[in-house]
Order: C-alpha cells, then sequence, then structure tokens
C-alpha cells in the first residue's frame, strides 16, 4: 500500500511538472503568435495598481466610490437569498435553502464550540453577519464584471474607472467593520459588569476613596488597557485590508505575467484567503465577545494584537 501510494505521488509530481512546462512553453508561443496575427506583445493589458476607492458620482456631501458601491450591492443580494430562502418561493430554487441551512449550522457549530450552548442568538447573529459580509465581499471580485467593467464618471474623456471593486479593497470599509466589532464588543463588557468595567478605563472610583497610590497604578493597567483596545482595532483593520488587497493585486498581475491557464489556481488560492481572513475576523470577535461576558477585559496576553 505504501509502495503504491509513493508511485501515485511521484506520477503526480511529476505530471504536474510536465503541465507546467507545457503551459509555460504555450504561453511564449501564444505570444509569439499574438504578435504576429494582432501585431501587440501582450494579449493582457499591464495591470494599473491604484489604493486608493475612484470615486463615480457625488451624492450630497459625500461621495459613491466603487467600493461602496460593490458593498451595497452584496448586502442586498445576500439579504435576498435569505429573504427568499425562507419564504415559500424559496423551495422552487434548487439547493438555496439547503446551502443556507449548511451555512448556518456549520458557523453555528464553531460558535457553539467556543461560547457554548449558552451562547446568546444576538451575538451569533452579529458574527455571522460579519462572517457572511467578509466572505461575500472577498469571494464576489472573483467575477468576470469586476476591474472589467469601466465607464468614464466625469465625461471627458479622462482615464476610465472600475465601476466595481472589492469593498474589502477600501481601508475604510475595513475601518468600519473594525469600529463596529469593537464597539459591539465594549457593549457586551458594558452589559456583563456594568459601571465595574468602565473602571478599566479609568480608575476614577478608586481616586475618590481616596486612595491615590493605588489609582496612580490601576491608571497605569488601565492606559494599557485601553492601548490594547486600539491596538485590536487597527490589528483587525489592517489585516482585512492587507490581505484582501494583496489577493486583488495579485489576480491583477498574474495574468499579464503568466499564461491565461495558470490563473486558475490563484482563483483558488483567493477562495480560500477570502474563507479564511472571514473566519479570523469573525472568529476574533466572537473571542472578545466572550471574555467581555465573562467579565474580562481582553488583554495582551488574549492575542489582541495577534
Amino acid at each position: 500500500m505504501r509502495g503504491r501510494l509513493k508511485r501515485s505521488s511521484k506520477v503526480l509530481v511529476l505530471v504536474s511538472v510536465l503541465a507546467v512546462l507545457a503551459l509555460g512553453i504555450g504561453g511564449f508561443l501564444l505570444r509569439s503568435l499574438s504578435q504576429r496575427i494582432f501585431g501587440v506583445t501582450e494579449l493582457v493589458p499591464p495591470p494599473a495598481v491604484s489604493l486608493k476607492p475612484e470615486v463615480l458620482f457625488p451624492l450630497g456631501p459625500a461621495a459613491v466610490t466603487n467600493t461602496l458601491l460593490s458593498s451595497w450591492l452584496v448586502t442586498l443580494v445576500l439579504m435576498g437569498l435569505f429573504v427568499l430562502a425562507v419564504s415559500p418561493a424559496g423551495k422552487f430554487v434548487r439547493g438555496l435553502k439547503t446551502s443556507v441551512e449548511f451555512a448556518l449550522e456549520s458557523l453555528h457549530k464553531l460558535f457553539t464550540e467556543v461560547a457554548g450552548e449558552g451562547g446568546s442568538a444576538l451575538t451569533f447573529s452579529f458574527v455571522f453577519a460579519l462572517f457572511l459580509f467578509i466572505i461575500a465581499n472577498a469571494w464576489v471580485t472573483l467575477l468576470p464584471v469586476y476591474g472589467q467593467v469601466v465607464l468614464d464618471p466625469a465625461g471627458k474623456g479622462e482615464a476610465p474607472v472600475p465601476l466595481l471593486r472589492g469593498a474589502g479593497t477600501d481601508i475604510n470599509m475595513s475601518l468600519a467593520l473594525a469600529l463596529a466589532a469593537g464597539a459591539y464588543v465594549e457593549i457586551h463588557a458594558f452589559a456583563a459588569g456594568g459601571m465595574a468595567y468602565a473602571t478599566r478605563f479609568f480608575p476614577i472610583r478608586t481616586f475618590l476613596q481616596g486612595r491615590v497610590r493605588a489609582g496612580l497604578g490601576e491608571t497605569y493597567l488601565a492606559t494599557l488597557h485601553n492601548i490594547t483596545l486600539a491596538a485590536r482595532v487597527f490589528s483587525f483593520t489592517f489585516r482585512l485590508f492587507g490581505a484582501l488587497t494583496a489577493g486583488e493585486l495579485l489576480l491583477a498581475v498574474i495574468p499579464y505575467l503568466t499564461p491565461l491557464v495558470l490563473v486558475v489556481p490563484f482563483y483558488g488560492l483567493e477562495v480560500l484567503l477570502g474563507l479564511l481572513q472571514a473566519l479570523v475576523f469573525a472568529g476574533l470577535t466572537l473571542v472578545f465577545l466572550v471574555l467581555s461576558e465573562r467579565h474580562k477585559a481582553p488583554s495582551l496576553e488574549t492575542g489582541a494584537l495577534q
């Protein structure tokens, strides 16, 4: 049995190497053929890298960007899918209700493993909404319409901008999610600990009792606690923004550097990356929520800076 597995692994490696060589040689031949037939060296235009989201149109004092428009569309689609899944018409859409139930059951199983059977439904709903929003905005960028449909919002013949762009590549969206998660955790902490939890930000009760020396020591600990909370928000923001932006840049650059067929594995990598980032963000939020419900403030030891 072991010998058969060893031979199979050698065959798999050999086939993989030959496939990569064939695709590479085919890419060079395709480039040469395209230069003779179409008069161009590259079939794919050079990628234009921009970290700043492009403005599509003004909306009062604010501006609607392509990342904001994408997040709106994703939200509407998710709401529509769940409304359809629980409605009587959902039984006519094959597999929709089953897929929604599978997602809910899988996340609820993970939720109960961390929070226990007594975890509140409101907490699960919030964590599940975070997970679903992040993974949907990560996966939707794999659709061909993203980055390919462009327009000229100014109407002056200037450089066109993409109509849709992944919301995760906008640092404002990542920051908004991190602030929302942080605010929800703190609300839970106040609900669980009451005013006693407020002393973790500043020990005013100790100073009012006249214990100045103890108050100074608690002020030092409160300062560390406040720094930890701020670091958690920045950690959440830049982890999500950096990972999803790197994935978008990778998919923009790889088709320009390699034969088009070699892009397919990177799409699979992006699917895995979106799932991983959604799990990490929602999972850490759940951990902090559980700690807050147990009257325990997150500290450096709980992994807030991981």
